[in-house]
């Protein structure tokens, strides 16, 4: 079974799938994580790229590599090829081979539409922004104010619109992660999954 969480940034997607893959005994594959992985692998020049996850961490060839692919070369560089079509189509072969061996809940923004266009189910997620920047805010532990987090969504979102990044599948089902606890979302969602 396949099931994507696509959304906007820090809309909650990911914490939805993990929650959600738990649940459902899935393996939650995180596609922005995998492409840092894979850009991290690049960067290295690794022969063999093996990527999983778990417990909400990333790892590359059996190294948690959490962190490092958070750091500014992984991420400057995920910016400058993430376009490229043949990066694109190594990162989406991944994802759709890991797919190919069991349950995977699959979070990111194009992963309904992109890579897994006939999953099982699909589900859009969105949240209000003045709550999306104050869970982003929470994350960065005071590095940043409230306003310089909230013009960074503002300024992702529109990245995402202008290079059609974030797609919205048209059978996908609507999430609005503004109100409820994370418990209460996954659970509407178990109820179309189980109905």
């Amino acid at each position: 079974m396949v099931i994507t969480v696509d959304g906007c940034a820090a809309s909650g997607k990911s914490s939805l799938a993990r929650k959600l893959a738990n649940k459902l005994g899935c393996e939650h594959l995180d596609a922005g994580m995998m492409f840092r992985a894979v850009a991290l692998a690049v960067i290295e020049k690794l022969d063999r790229v093996e990527v999983e996850f778990k417990d909400a961490k990333v790892f590359l060839n059996g190294e948690n590599v959490t962190e490092r692919v958070r750091e500014r070369d992984v991420t400057n560089f995920v910016s400058d090829i993430g376009g490229d079509p043949s990066f694109r189509d190594m990162v989406y072969s991944l994802q759709r081979d890991k797919a190919s061996k069991g349950c995977v809940v699959a979070s990111g923004r194009d992963t309904g539409s992109a890579v897994f266009p006939h999953a099982d189910y699909k589900f859009f997620v969105d949240a209000d922004l003045d709550v999306r920047a104050f869970r982003r805010y929470q994350d960065f532990q005071g590095n940043l104010t409230l306003e310089e987090v909230k013009k960074g969504i503002e300024e992702r979102d529109e990245k995402d619109l202008h290079y059609g990044s974030l797609i919205k599948p048209e059978d996908a089902i609507e999430v609005d992660n503004s109100k409820d606890s994370v418990e209460d979302v996954v659970n509407k969602m178990l109820s179309y999954i189980k109905s």
